[in-house]
Order: C-alpha cells, then sequence, then structure tokens
C-alpha cells in the first residue's frame, strides 16, 4: 500500500484547478463511502481529494429534497460511475432517518453496491450505520461526527466493509479518522488518516444553484433625485413631448440599464413596449428595473406599461404594470412597493401584437456574450472497449486520422475554451450570429482522441471534435443568418403560439449547411410539440471555410412536458439523428429562477452498417451557470459544462448544446412572472 507525503506537485495543483472547472455537473456518493442526503434542495458540491485510493474528483448534487444524484472519477483508476440515493424516512423526535440508494448504478466502474443506511443527530454530533452488497462495499459500514461550531471545525471517524476486489484494486483503507474545516459557508478543507499510516487531503467548493441575487437596478442609479426628477443631463436632454422623439428617449434610456425594446407605442396614458434582454439571469429583474426607471421618469404621463416579452426572437407573453403615482419612488417603501407589484394577468400574444411588432420595430446594435465552456470526455467503459474491438474485427475498413487501427479511449479528456457570442437583429426577423472560441486549457493527445474518425461505424459528427481542437488554439466556431417568427393560432378555441425558426451558414463547429425548427406550445400549457429538419455537410478539421464531402440529413418529432415540481421539464426527440442513425434522445433537465440549469440525457438509436443492424447508446450530463447569478454582476457571461463520452456520434443533434427552441423559452416561463 502507498504512502503519502505532505508535497503537492505543480501539475496536481494544476490538475485540480483544472477540475473544479471542468466537474460542476453532477453529484457523488462517494467512491468509498456511502452518502446520506443531508444538503440542501439544488446543492452543488465539488471535492477534490487525493488518498490511498487516488486522487479523485467527485461532485453532489441534490436534485429534490428527497434525492441525492453524484458521479465521481478516479484518475488513477481512470475510472467513473454514477451514483443516486434517496432518503426513504426523515428523522423524526428519536427516531433515525433511513436512506437507500446505490453506488455506480449504471455499471460504468464495474463497481455496483446497493446499500441501506440510518443516520441520527444528537446536538452537534451524528452517527450513521449502514449495510451495503455489491462490487465495491459490501459489509457493515459506520461514521461518527462531533460538529464544534465556534472552530467551525468537525471531527470524524468511520469504518467501512469492502469486497475483496474493490479493496486488492484501490487498496482501501478499513477505517479512517479525520477533520475538515469549513473556511467559509462555501470552502472546506479536510484531512484524513486511514489503515497503513495514509494521509490524504482534500478541499470542497459549495454552490447554491436556487440562491439569486438581486440584480435590480435603483432609480438613483441614473441621477433620480428624491422628487422624481433627473440630475443626469442625458435624462434633461430627452425630455420631448413628441411621442416618436419619446419612443427614441425611452429605448435610449433602457439600454442604460441593458433592457433593449424593439418597439414602443404610447397610446393615451398607456405606454406597451416590446422588450429584450441577454444580461439579467432573471428575467423578472429585468422588467423590474425598466418599471422602475420609466416609473420615476414618466410617473406623470403614464398610468400603467404594458410588456411584451420578447426572447431570441420570439414573442412569448404579456402583461400590464400599474405606475405608482407617487413621486418620491427612490424612497425605500416606495421603491420596494413599485418593484415587487406583480402584472395584473398574464396574457398571450396575439396576432395583433404580432403585426403591430412587425411594422413598428425599431432598429438594435447587436449583441454580445461572453462564454465559458468545459467538455469532459469520460473514458470508455470495460464494454464500449470490447464493442468497439467486435466492430473493428468486423470492419477491417476502420481506422484513426493517422490511417492506423482505430484505438480505443482509455483516458479522460478535459477542455475550457471561451468564446464571444454576437447577435445582430438586422430586421425584425433577420439576425446575424457568430461565435468565435479561443482555448484555455485542455490536455489532448493521441490518447485521448484515440476513438475517432469512424470507429463506430457511423458519420463523424462528434468524433473528429478533439482533432479539430488539436489543430488550432482559436477558431470561427459559426457564422450564420436566422430567421425568426411566430404565429398565433386558435385551434378548437385554444390560444396556441406557434414559433419557427430558420438558420443557414456555419451551424457550429463541425457543421455547414441548413437548419429549420418549429415549436407548437399551447398558451400555458405543459405540454408542447416541436419539430426540426437540417441538412449539413463537415467542415474540414484544419481550415475555416473548407468542407469536406461528407454530408448528412436529419429529421426529429419532439415531444415536451413540463412536470408540475421543482420545474423539471422532459423532453423526448425521436428519428433520423445527424450521423443518420435512427432511435430516440430522452432529455431531463432542471431549470431554477435564477438562470442555472442542470440536466441528464441519453440515447438510444440503431443504424444498418455493412448490412448489419448495429445498436448504440449513451449518456451523458449537463450544467449551465450565469455568472452574474454567482457574482450579482448584469454582465451577460455563463459558464456550461457538458461531461460524457462526447466522441460518440449516435443520437447527436445540432441543438443538443445550446437547446432547442422549448429548452430556450424555459428561461422566460410564464410561472416566473405570475
Amino acid at each position: 500500500m502507498r504512502k503519502k507525503t505532505l508535497s503537492i506537485s505543480k501539475n496536481r495543483v494544476c490538475f485540480s484547478v483544472l477540475f473544479f472547472l471542468s466537474s460542476l455537473s453532477l453529484g457523488h456518493s462517494g467512491l468509498g463511502h456511502a452518502q446520506t442526503v443531508q444538503a440542501t434542495d439544488g446543492q452543488f458540491r465539488l471535492s477534490i481529494s487525493d488518498t490511498a485510493v487516488g486522487k479523485q474528483t467527485q461532485v453532489d448534487y441534490q436534485a429534490a429534497p428527497w434525492l441525492h444524484l453524484g458521479f465521481a472519477y478516479n484518475q488513477d483508476a481512470q475510472s467513473y460511475q454514477y451514483n443516486a440515493s434517496t432518503e426513504i424516512v426523515k428523522a423524526q423526535n428519536s427516531l433515525p432517518n433511513l436512506v437507500v440508494g446505490v453506488k455506480d448504478f449504471l455499471d460504468t466502474a464495474d463497481e455496483r453496491s446497493q446499500f441501506m443506511q440510518a443516520g441520527y443527530s444528537l446536538g452537534h454530533s451524528a452517527v450513521q450505520l449502514g449495510w451495503a452488497t455489491g462490487a465495491s462495499l459490501d459489509g457493515w459500514f459506520a461514521k461518527a461526527s462531533h460538529h464544534f461550531i465556534k472552530e467551525r471545525v468537525t471531527v470524524f471517524a468511520n469504518t467501512t466493509s469492502y469486497s475483496d476486489t474493490y479493496q486488492a484494486r484501490y487498496h482501501a483503507a478499513d477505517w479512517q479518522v479525520g477533520a475538515s474545516w469549513q473556511v467559509t459557508p462555501n470552502l472546506a478543507f479536510s484531512v484524513t488518516h486511514s489503515a497503513e499510516q495514509n494521509l490524504g487531503f482534500g478541499v470542497s467548493i459549495t454552490l447554491d444553484s436556487k440562491k439569486r441575487l438581486n440584480t435590480q437596478l435603483h432609480p438613483n442609479a441614473l441621477g433620480f433625485s428624491s422628487e422624481g426628477a433627473s440630475s443626469s443631463s442625458f435624462i434633461k436632454l430627452s425630455s420631448a413631448q413628441a411621442n416618436e422623439d419619446k419612443r427614441l428617449a425611452i429605448q435610449s434610456l433602457l439600454s442604460y440599464i441593458s433592457v433593449n425594446t424593439s418597439v414602443a407605442q404610447i397610446t393615451d396614458k398607456r405606454l406597451q413596449l416590446v422588450v429584450q434582454q441577454n444580461r439579467y439571469s432573471h428575467w423578472p429583474d429585468a422588467v423590474a428595473s425598466a418599471h422602475s426607471v420609466l416609473s420615476a421618469r414618466y410617473a406623470t404621463e403614464f398610468d400603467d406599461i404594458e410588456y411584451v416579452i420578447e426572447h431570441q426572437g420570439h414573442l412569448l407573453h404579456r402583461f400590464l404594470k400599474p405606475i405608482a403615482k407617487s413621486h418620491k419612488v427612490n424612497q425605500a417603501a416606495n421603491y420596494t412597493q413599485l418593484t415587487s407589484a406583480r402584472p395584473t394577468q398574464l396574457q398571450p400574444v396575439t396576432n395583433d401584437t404580432l403585426s403591430w411588432v412587425n411594422k413598428n420595430s425599431l432598429t438594435q446594435g447587436p449583441q454580445f456574450t461572453i462564454h465559458l465552456d468545459n467538455r469532459l470526455w469520460l473514458p470508455q467503459t470495460p464494454s464500449q472497449i470490447d464493442n468497439t474491438a467486435l466492430s473493428n474485427e468486423s470492419d477491417a475498413t476502420t481506422v484513426a486520422m493517422d490511417g492506423t487501427a482505430a484505438a480505443t479511449n482509455t483516458k479522460m479528456a478535459y477542455q475550457l475554451f471561451a468564446s464571444a457570442e454576437m447577435d445582430w437583429a438586422l430586421t425584425r426577423n433577420w439576425s446575424v450570429q457568430a461565435s468565435y472560441q479561443v482555448d484555455l486549457a485542455d490536455n489532448f493527445s493521441k490518447d485521448t482522441a484515440g476513438a475517432q474518425l469512424g470507429a463506430d461505424g457511423l458519420i463523424p459528427v462528434n468524433s473528429q471534435l478533439q482533432e479539430r481542437f488539436m489543430a488550432s488554439d482559436h477558431r470561427l466556431a459559426s457564422a450564420s443568418v436566422k430567421f425568426t417568427d411566430s404565429h398565433v393560432t386558435q385551434l378548437y378555441s385554444d390560444v396556441a403560439h406557434l414559433h419557427y425558426q430558420a438558420e443557414v451558414g456555419y451551424l457550429d463547429m463541425n457543421h455547414v449547411g441548413f437548419s429549420g425548427e418549429l415549436l407548437y406550445q399551447p398558451w400555458l400549457s405543459r405540454i408542447a410539440v416541436g419539430a426540426s429538419f437540417s441538412h449539413t455537410c463537415l467542415r474540414e478539421i484544419d481550415s475555416t471555410f473548407e468542407l469536406s464531402d461528407i454530408q448528412s440529413t436529419a429529421a426529429l418529432i419532439s415531444g415536451y412536458w413540463s412536470l408540475p415540481i421543482y420545474n423539471l421539464d422532459a423532453a423526448v426527440h425521436a428519428g433520423r439523428f445527424l450521423a443518420e442513425d435512427t432511435g430516440i434522445r430522452l432529455e431531463l433537465r432542471r431549470t431554477f429562477a435564477n438562470g442555472w440549469q442542470f440536466g441528464i440525457w441519453a440515447t438510444d438509436t440503431q443504424k444498418r452498417i455493412n448490412g448489419t443492424k448495429q445498436h448504440f447508446s449513451d449518456k451523458g450530463l449537463f450544467l449551465r451557470i450565469p455568472l452574474g447569478s454567482v457574482t450579482g454582476s448584469r454582465i451577460k457571461t455563463r459558464f456550461t459544462s457538458q461531461i460524457g463520452d462526447l466522441n460518440r456520434n449516435n443520437g447527436a443533434m445540432l441543438s443538443a448544446q445550446k437547446g432547442t427552441l422549448w429548452w430556450q423559452h424555459r428561461d422566460v416561463r410564464p410561472s416566473l412572472f405570475q
């Protein structure tokens, strides 16, 4: 059994930092210990440790008050696993809680174990006792801990029973003692000592995905005095009474708080606005900021303001907000009353609204977004390696990029890159979109890019990604022209919105071509249906504009369901995917009010290759974090992370990352404004 020392190498520090960025996607139950469901709903916790078992990255996610999910990766063993546990009995009075769970429930590390655990707390002390059976945990395990509040230190001791095979593979210790120091509410350090004098270290970072920082803008930020007048020369110069000048003044005023208005109409004492924005992670904050500033400026001119919400080029819903008649709008009581006022009633967009908007749309400048993107390519599992070997035996033409036999991907790869994205609305319906990427860090090599071109017999719509990233550290990711519009129907006397869009150009890093999408969304319904079509050509790896002769056509129908619990949404896509394999793709995501979005996906497809029908399956994780929800800034930045065997081509969609129209509209769902 190997000994641990206190030395920390530079490579290990770099590894830890990069894995902090690449592992924010799902939680774990621990490689060696079961985990009770004690975190708060929506909590993420990343843990990086170096112990006798090896260097490990583990992330907890409390998916629901009763459901704990997890992901864990062991760098030394090159294995990963998914874990889940649920609290079936809550602690009451003198009775303990009861948790059941499965470790490695997808069997990706050949370590599946089922466990049951009871826990009881008395003051600042806690005791847990459980039983497990399986390939890793096997037998009794127990843990005792005590928390010192003043010192913010927790001491603990545990003992665990493992299977003989697992213990021989990882040199897992039967017992362990340690302590953790909660430096801040979000940061903790730990040290452990286990059997055979092994010394381990760890750090954990906790984030609350439900926390929402208030990003509303107070009228004082634009120089409004206590009497409602403005001390800003800009506002004084923008007080023209002509309606046209007033519309331009309103547009300029709202642009100062990062809210755009494409249409402004004045009718008697009512102001009607079409508003859009991409800076606020919480959409109601944008409306509240706009309403407070407009009320401060035009309190005597309008009685109310009707807002029509526009998102990604589509008009979604409208509502009316009254203007507070107190001219001292910047005083605390009046400001709270003003910004917390709810719309009188949420209304659907009508065809008259669409016609009015199309006729009176104002021109706007380009909108920019800074995007940090992380991807974690998981190594192939033993079963995947076996299937690849069988495929290579049956198809002698399967080769890698250098002409040699296709290798298997047995090493985890990670990548972090930044991109600047532009969305420039030329007219009401037409826009130009572009994205340019710059690599920040990765560990790509021939080992990580082993399972490359055609190794699975499918069109390489994804498996060229690492080769493309290795060819250059910066690239034009996309450049396209996009058309968007909506229509309102009233089938069976029910109002429904029909949203559609078409895009042509360089659609993403791999594809050039055309794509179209249609979404049928009944008003306030939890169910929607959609369809999409694309015809694309693969881009050459080492050239920005050259195209290969590999083409593909995809056509899908989609169904969506907004579950009535925990803001969960489910989607199923069925049909022909980018690699021209047919089957289904399932997605489940949870979208929080602050813009966080966490999801899992799985695919099951098939395709006839060399006369033989072959089946393919895959799964992965997705996380999106608007950084403004963490920092409180209104600068539009976001972080996304994907974990999965991203080299695999089956079940691939052009919109798998940025989301279909349904996923795009979840940030502006009606429940946020009601």
